[in-house]
């Protein structure tokens, strides 16, 4: 069972910024809202860019250091499943 909250702030000239949160007893998840060109921030060092929106397909670019891993959840779970089953 989880828990939300939304928080939308007005900043003038019909700009708004809307934040979302999911709370869960594990996690919480932030739910931001970015247009074509915008990014998002992890830490100082990894930049998440949406390259380019086409109908229900996003583009995403990454910006990381080198030693940061990025799969697809689809790809990320093969490989979890992959080694699962080598180590039983």
């Amino acid at each position: 069972m989880g828990l939300g909250l939304g928080l939308g702030l007005d900043l003038g000239l019909g700009l708004s910024l809307n934040f979302n949160f999911n709370f869960t007893k594990e996690k919480v998840m932030l739910v931001l809202s970015r247009k074509k060109n915008e990014s998002v921030m992890i830490n100082n060092d990894i930049t998440i860019v949406i390259i380019d929106i086409r109908g229900d397909k996003v583009r995403l670019g990454f910006d990381a250091p080198k030693d940061v891993i990025i799969h697809r959840k689809e790809v990320y779970d093969t490989i979890k499943e992959c080694k699962d089953v080598e180590n039983k």
